[in-house]
């Protein structure tokens, strides 16, 4: 780039060559420890792709790009791309006008009084879920997790119309899928090498597999007539607001899986950090279980659920501690400043 810009702190050097060799297997140990050296804003110059990369922890600049100056950030192909070829154009992967038009159309699905109607769904998995648990048993949290939310994603998504062998084929898929697109954003130059070997291709079988098993749920629902009252439903009827026509079954297909994907990780990472720093806190651990003691059976209604506790508490800190999506993205279409930096 230019001299003519002023970027923060570069990260070059040996430092440099650890942070590309290190970061493809732990990034956010490395970016962390950038931090500590050059601050809480620093840039890695990529000399092979002629692109700086700017890695910031500061929430003044972050606001700026997320919020203040948003339009002229959009998505990087990390999303738009990339990840868009696995799971089409839905919220996750979508830009601009498309992005907000979905947004709009979908927004009303998650009122505080859709979500309170959901509560009864998640319960009813949490209770099969546990329902084989002994006292003295040892188990793998993350893996209990990672199953308990991607069951409930997919009752609140399709209530009973999606059988056990479907939920858990539409895992294993969305498992693989990550699994490759993070060999991809990790690995400079690796989608080359992972579409020689006709890895890229598979995943994208795979990808389509899903998408089949997700129409076919979408077909069975219409074919019913039945309305539910979950999530399906909620996408079916809605309406854009400039020519109140529904969603294209495409559309449709695309947005459910990113809720697949959206839903269920970044919530089994979440519930896996909380579960953790409540084990290393015993006398927090106590006083949460006699809120929930004292909650009783009002412990899952959505008044309880929303209102300030020492519960909501420690999800809180545990979030802060431990964000489960600890990294965002953004590209800049045009040149732009931020106080000292442009």
């Amino acid at each position: 780039m230019s001299s003519e810009f002023n970027y923060p702190t570069e990260i070059k050097g040996t430092r440099k060559l650890y942070s590309l060799l290190r970061g493809i297997k732990d990034p956010l140990k490395v970016i962390s420890g950038n931090h500590k050296i050059a601050g809480d804003s620093y840039y890695l110059k990529a000399t092979l792709m002629d692109k700086n990369f700017i890695f910031s922890q500061d929430k003044e600049f972050i606001e700026y790009i997320l919020k203040q100056n948003h339009k002229n950030y959009s998505k990087s192909e990390i999303q738009s791309v990339t990840l868009a070829k696995y799971l089409g154009n839905g919220l996750l992967t979508n830009n601009g006008k498309d992005w907000l038009k979905q947004r709009r159309l979908i927004q009303s699905g998650f009122s505080k009084a859709k979500i309170t109607n959901l509560i009864s769904i998640m319960e009813e998995v949490t209770d099969h879920a546990f329902r084989s648990f002994k006292s003295d048993m040892e188990v793998d949290l993350y893996d209990v997790f990672h199953s308990l939310a991607f069951n409930i994603v997919a009752k609140t998504l399709f209530s009973s119309d999606i059988a056990e062998h479907e939920v858990k084929e539409l895992s294993k898929i969305i498992t693989e899928i990550q699994e490759v697109f993070a060999k991809e954003v990790r690995i400079p130059f690796s989608s080359e090498v992972l579409k020689f070997f006709g890895v890229i291709d598979k995943a994208i079988t795979k990808s389509k597999r899903s998408k089949a098993i997700i129409q076919s749920v979408l077909d069975k629902r219409r074919s019913s007539g039945e309305q539910k009252n979950d999530l399906l439903d909620m996408l079916i009827q809605a309406r854009y607001e400039d020519t109140q026509l529904p969603m294209s079954d495409e559309q449709l297909v695309d947005e459910m899986l990113i809720l697949f994907i959206a839903g269920h990780e970044t919530t089994a990472n979440a519930l896996s950090f909380i579960f953790f720093e409540i084990s290393q806190n015993p006398e927090a651990e106590e006083k949460l279980k006699k809120e929930i003691a004292e909650e009783s059976e009002m412990l899952f209604t959505s008044e309880s659920l929303m209102k300030k506790s020492f519960t909501s508490n420690i999800i809180k800190e545990a979030m802060r501690l431990h964000s489960p999506a600890w990294a965002i993205d953004r590209q800049a279409l045009e040149d732009d400043s931020f106080k000292h930096y442009s």
